[in-house]
């Protein structure tokens, strides 16, 4: 952007140039310089220079350029003094550098030099041109690298942003990509559940059922060995029930609890968006490694509190805020609703869960009025240890 600037002031630049170069030339000419062939011509000059964009291919740059050096030229005939007119072959050597390639642009200037240099011979003779060509010769050169560094600017810009757009878009499919993997690594690892699930319980049952029939047959004739046969069913009922209950345990938390903190607490919050139409605004701090434990205490607080809201505190905003200083960690759930009640912690259940949850870790919990006039609810964990001593 800055490069497109720079090149626009350069443009806004050459025009000043020649409406300077114009004044001046009139400003100073003779009685054998008339006035207004000359002023026509410098118009011409100007508006050729107005259309300068038109020339897009190679060849019409060429004619453009050509044209704009023999429309300047042409100022010899009418006795105009070279040391001011020749003024505007500076412009033409920037112009011929940007519009042209490299050589091409280093060839113009040459040709820009040669005319110069034979007009001042023809004006002033030979040494007088060899002494102006210097400092003319080392302008044109000095303006054509200028507008060939303009236009490489401008170049590389115009490069970085179409790379940056691509390296946005990579940005985003990886992210999509990153969460896909991640959820397909939660359903593996549920799938992983539900087989052992039916290869360890299904294998205890088969084998009670199996025990049963055995007992069946024998109660009337063998009534001890089928006691004992009865006997390894229900332990095998047991064991089948524990793994049971863990298995079902694992596989009814949300899959929000198996992926990062701070995405399931995204997930979550835009669920309840969906569902109640409550604005909810979060500030999740990126957090060290934690425990199960702890992901669990901070996700089943936000999901409490959040449903306290949807059901309760007839609100319209909430705001999470989770955070960690030197040695705890901050989560905060507030909303612009009526409040809580009188004692929130005896009437209400997920109160009591929210505590009793971050009692165990040692960790502070407070219902307070937030600012606007909603509840608002604070719970403060101590580091554990191992994130510490990393």
């Amino acid at each position: 952007m800055d490069s497109i600037k720079t090149e626009n002031s350069l443009w806004i630049t050459a025009y000043l140039t020649l409406i300077a170069v114009a004044v001046g030339t009139l400003l100073a000419r003779t009685a054998d310089q008339p006035f207004w062939p000359i002023l026509g011509i410098y118009v011409l000059i100007g508006a050729e220079m107005a259309f300068q964009d038109r020339f897009t291919t190679i060849p019409g740059v060429f004619f453009y350029i050509s044209l704009l050096t023999m429309t300047t030229s042409s100022l010899y005939f009418f006795n105009v003094e070279p040391g001011l007119y020749l003024v505007i072959f500076f412009v033409i050597s920037a112009q011929a550098m940007m519009m042209l390639p490299r050589p091409w642009g280093a060839v113009w200037i040459l040709v820009l030099a040669g005319i110069s240099a034979l007009t001042f011979t023809m004006k002033e003779g030979i040494q007088s041109a060899l002494m102006l060509m210097l400092i003319y010769g080392g302008g044109y050169l000095f303006f054509g690298i200028f507008g060939r560094v303009m236009l490489d600017s401008r170049l590389a810009t115009e490069r970085s942003e179409k790379l940056y757009a691509e390296l946005q878009t990579a940005h985003a499919q990886l992210q999509d990509s990153i969460q896909r993997m991640e959820e397909l690594a939660v359903t593996k690892e549920r799938n992983r559940l539900a087989r052992e699930m039916h290869d360890s319980i299904g294998h205890r049952l088969t084998v009670s059922a199996v025990q049963l029939e055995g007992a069946q047959r024998l109660v009337s004739k063998n009534p001890e060995k089928a006691e004992d046969m009865i006997g390894t069913v229900r332990e095998e009922v047991k064991n089948a029930l524990s793994e049971l209950r863990q298995t079902v345990t694992a596989l009814r938390q949300p899959i929000e609890i198996d992926l990062p903190l701070n995405q399931s607490l995204e997930r979550l919050a835009s669920s309840f968006e969906t569902v109640s139409g409550l604005d909810i605004q979060l500030a999740l701090s990126t957090l060290p490694p934690l425990s199960d434990q702890y992901r669990h205490i901070i996700y089943r607080t936000v999901q409490e509190g959040l449903t306290n809201i949807q059901r309760h505190a007839k609100a319209t905003i909430a705001w999470i805020y989770l955070t960690q200083s030197l040695d705890k960690i901050s989560l905060i759930i507030s909303d612009n609703g009526k409040g809580f009640p009188p004692d929130p912690i005896s009437n209400g259940y997920g109160m009591r869960g929210i505590t009793e949850r971050v009692a165990l870790v040692g960790g502070e919990c407070k219902f307070e009025e937030h600012t606007s006039g909603g509840a608002q609810i604070t719970i403060y964990l101590p580091l554990e240890r191992e994130t510490t001593d990393e």
